[in-house]
């Protein structure tokens, strides 16, 4: 059985259904033939069939769980830093989440440092997320980092609240 999946050109919003066969392992390249406008559909992330409103995925590599509250992505990282070792396995785990959802919490309760690299890092999701009009909001920013948000002017790119309960509630409005 071939299941279809929605898909909005990004340019002028014409929806579009694509056979999910097309694009299960490799990203489509698409012209929208409203306004000849190029973009990518990538492979959404498989949940389970009979999927409950809070769900844990344990993914392969550098991000710890996710963990789906309704329609919100919430990404908790593991450690305490955001750096150069371990932004491209970040980026790694985080765009197909980027891809596939509109609504996504970065939980930062862990980390205590970030480096150049884990702000490019976190510039690249924002960017991505722009693309795919996804809103990516941060929450458990500690007061060192958020300095440097602020310092680096980083912080006018994304929300940064105070606590997971918080951001959830600010997609709700």
């Amino acid at each position: 059985m071939v299941n279809f999946m929605n898909v909005l050109c990004n340019k002028c919003q014409k929806q579009y259904q694509i056979s999910d066969y097309l694009v299960t392992h490799q990203t489509l390249i698409v012209r929208c033939s409203n306004c000849n406008n190029v973009f990518k559909i990538y492979p959404e992330i498989p949940l389970s069939q009979n999927e409950a409103l809070t769900e844990t995925i344990n993914l392969p590599f550098s991000v710890e769980y996710v963990e789906k509250i309704k329609d919100i992505m919430v990404i908790r990282f593991p450690g305490d830093s955001v750096d150069a070792s371990n932004s491209e396995d970040y980026k790694h785990d985080l765009l197909p989440f980027i891809h596939a959802y509109k609504k996504i919490i970065f939980d930062f309760a862990q980390i205590k440092k970030i480096d150049s690299c884990g702000c490019g890092l976190l510039f690249f999701c924002v960017k991505k997320a722009e693309e795919k009009n996804t809103k990516i909001v941060l929450c458990n920013v500690s007061d060192t980092i958020s300095s440097l948000f602020r310092l680096t002017r980083l912080n006018i790119f994304f929300s940064i609240l105070e606590s997971e309960e918080k951001a959830i509630h600010s997609f709700q409005f």
